[in-house]
């Protein structure tokens, strides 16, 4: 009967973590390139990877790239500082035409 209650509770546990991850995502920052997209997550409580973060925004738009968040189904809005409590910020490179 330990057993069980043991597995039991593993299975709770799994639960709830599985629960506060859907609860509380992790920012990301996406990178659109020609061979697709790079994720970089991060914790926005852990001052590091939001310094991290706001390195990579600064470098990237500065490269040319685009920041855009998600403003609805299909729809993006620009934006031009870094925000650490954008839950997903997308980076499309510059369109070059000929």
């Amino acid at each position: 009967m330990a057993w069980t209650s043991a597995l039991q509770v593993a299975d709770i546990r799994a639960k709830i973590d599985c629960a506060a991850k859907m609860e509380f995502p992790m920012p990301v920052q996406i990178v659109m390139d020609r061979a697709g997209d790079t994720r970089h997550t991060f914790d926005a409580g852990d001052r590091a990877a939001v310094e991290k973060a706001e390195k990579r925004f600064i470098e990237l738009t500065g490269a040319g790239f685009t920041a855009a968040v998600r403003s609805g189904p299909g729809e993006q809005r620009i934006i031009r500082s870094f925000d650490a409590s954008t839950e997903e910020t997308l980076f499309h490179p510059r369109l070059v035409g000929g």
